[in-house]
């Protein structure tokens, strides 16, 4: 159809429209723009954010570790999903199928397993003693609750590392505190995605056709994979984003995960508090 140069803008009136007004940028809507096919080639764009910027940021990901990071720091921003957009994305998939709960902490971990357990577990039991309930009762309302903080709160974390980036980071005068904010979030966007979500979604799948050794699915060895695979991509991750030599980014990769161990508890204490006071 032929745009017509004598119409005017809808928006903003001005004249000899063409395609897009050359004052505000309003797209001309036509009958092209009316059929079924071009409303549903929208929608699957609308889904997958934004013109398939989806399927290429999951491409860099896997292919060049840091890759994302390295280029939003440099202000290319147009061509992949921001880092915020990616962790929102990647903690939604994680609120839908919670195939993992690492991040949630059940009550009797939080009040024996924790440095502040003592103090947490003089607060239940008080709480229960002013409010004449059992135990059991409470700590189930309280798992139901903490299971869907734990998810809300996963942000925390993205702030926590970037603080810790930060902290290895700190001689250099060339990033900015937002610049570890935009790492760490496109680093928990793909653990949440990939270790949390794909991964057990694919023992699940595989494990209904072949026999999977339960000793390989113990919490002990998955741990110890986890951290193996995550050092060696966070190794790869730093040494692109941050520009930095491989053997630097792989000792910065160890410390990260030891500031981690301080990161998970002081998580887990807000965890607490916030489910508490729900």
């Amino acid at each position: 159809m032929e745009v017509a140069k004598k119409d005017k803008c809808l928006n903003c009136g001005n004249k000899n429209l063409e395609n897009y007004c050359s004052h505000c940028g309003l797209k001309r809507v036509t009958s092209e723009d009316k059929k079924i096919g071009k409303f549903l080639t929208e929608l699957f764009s609308s889904f997958f954010f934004a013109d398939g910027k989806i399927f290429s940021t999951f491409r860099v990901i896997l292919t060049k570790p840091g890759e994302l990071t390295q280029t939003y720091i440099s202000g290319n921003r147009k061509k992949y999903l921001a880092p915020l957009q990616l962790f929102f994305f990647a903690n939604l998939l994680y609120f839908i199928f919670p195939l993992i709960s690492t991040f949630n902490t059940n009550l009797s971990t939080q009040i024996k397993r924790l440095p502040y357990s003592s103090y947490v577990k003089e607060v239940v039991v008080n709480h229960i003693s002013e409010k004449d309930i059992k135990y059991e009762d409470f700590r189930d309302t309280y798992e139901k609750q903490s299971s869907q903080n734990a998810k809300l709160l996963l942000v925390l974390l993205v702030v926590f590392q970037a603080l810790s980036l930060k902290l290895l980071f700190i001689k250099s005068k060339t990033y900015y505190f937002y610049d570890f904010i935009a790492a760490s979030a496109y680093f928990n966007a793909i653990y949440i995605i990939f270790l949390l979500i794909l991964f057990p979604a694919l023992v699940m799948f595989f494990g209904r056709f072949i026999q999977i050794d339960q000793l390989l699915l113990s919490d002990t060895w998955l741990s110890i994979t986890f951290a193996a695979i995550i050092i060696l991509y966070l190794s790869i991750f730093l040494k692109r984003a941050f520009n930095i030599g491989l053997g630097e980014s792989f000792a910065k990769s160890i410390l990260l995960m030891l500031f981690l161990i301080p990161s998970f508890i002081l998580f887990r204490f807000i965890l607490f508090w916030t489910t508490f006071w729900i």
